[in-house]
């Protein structure tokens, strides 16, 4: 009797730029927007300042860094952000309730 076949692509979670989506997305997201901010602070008409170049240069450490240690915690574990949000979303503390769910409510 033979079983049904899994398919990696059904058990895999899906990876962008080899880390998960949300995180790659905030980190190229920043990325960008470092750029195009020191992209428009180059002024051609003034001598040549110090500012965009380290922008530009902060941009594209925040891009190979930032993902570099995104792959690196999804080859650990490839839904760790989502486990993370999850794990922030609960309380330290569930008072507790009732036995009777709906008692002293009218």
């Amino acid at each position: 009797m033979a079983g049904t076949p899994t398919f990696k692509s059904l058990t895999q979670p899906l990876l962008v730029a080899g880390g998960e989506r949300v995180p790659a997305a905030l980190v190229c997201g920043g990325a960008l927007l470092s750029g195009v901010v020191a992209w428009f602070s180059f002024d051609l008409s003034t001598p040549l300042r110090p500012g965009p170049l380290i922008i530009a240069s902060v941009s594209a450490f925040l891009m190979t860094a930032g993902l570099g240690f995104l792959r690196s915690m999804a080859k650990r574990d490839p839904l760790m952000f989502e486990v993370a949000q999850r794990y922030y979303g609960f309380r330290r503390f569930y008072p507790a309730r009732t036995a009777v769910p709906f008692k002293g409510r009218r």
